[in-house]
């Protein structure tokens, strides 16, 4: 089971907060989506769905968001990591949307 140690503190600032966030201390869960099956899931998609979802992502996601969920997904996911991250999609993206997500999720993830 890998573990997640590493400490960084990292003060986030943009339009929409200020806030300091605690990146990965101390964190020993467990994965539940690895980086292979993220890796395997991107060499699935076509070129078109690849970039739908990069326009997706960095049309409605700030900078800081982009890193947290890069930081998140940064040797698969945890089941905090992968909460906090549709969390993040929840806050951004409407029903309809989400719905693409999970969609794209279901079919080449699971």
């Amino acid at each position: 089971m890998p573990d997640k140690t590493e400490n960084q503190k990292t003060t986030l600032v943009g339009p929409r907060r200020t806030e300091t966030v605690i990146h990965r201390a101390e964190s020993k869960g467990e994965i539940v989506l690895s980086q292979d099956e993220i890796n395997d899931a991107m060499k699935k998609l076509s070129m078109g769905e690849k970039m739908g979802i990069v326009y997706k992502l960095i049309s409605r996601l700030d900078a800081t968001d982009l890193m947290i969920l890069d930081e998140l997904s940064e040797g698969g996911f945890t089941e905090e990591e992968k909460a906090e991250a549709k969390e993040m999609m929840y806050r951004y993206y409407n029903d309809t949307e989400v719905g693409y997500i999970k969609e794209i999720y279901w079919e080449y993830v699971e």
